[in-house]
């Protein structure tokens, strides 16, 4: 992944602690049946700049393709939200150079 995927500045919030804390303020984002449902895989470990990470659904109920969509999660309120276009990317390596690219233009 893109170098600022291990710059050392921002605070480490890892997917755990992100599940975690979403569950904690009511959050549903991340609850297996609705992971389920949207087929939903999140990539990494850890959050980008301590906010952004990616996911992978299918592109809809009828199509299982698979897209991929930057998102960012606010650790205050547990709230996900979609940074862009939901399924944007038609690969890991695609929305990993957005997310890059994102990264770039806030520092």
């Amino acid at each position: 992944m893109g170098k600022f995927w291990r710059k050392g500045r921002e605070r480490k919030i890892t997917v755990d602690d992100m599940i975690r804390i979403s569950k904690e303020k009511g959050g549903h984002f991340f609850d297996d049946s609705t992971m389920q449902h949207f087929g939903s895989q999140i990539h990494g470990a850890d959050l980008v700049a301590g906010k952004y990470f990616i996911t992978s659904e299918k592109k809809s109920v009828s199509d299982h393709t698979r897209v991929y969509t930057v998102r960012e999660f606010d650790s205050s309120t547990g709230e996900v939200k979609v940074i862009g276009e939901f399924g944007a990317y038609t690969s890991l390596e695609e929305a990993e150079q957005a997310l890059t690219d994102l990264i770039e233009k806030q520092t």
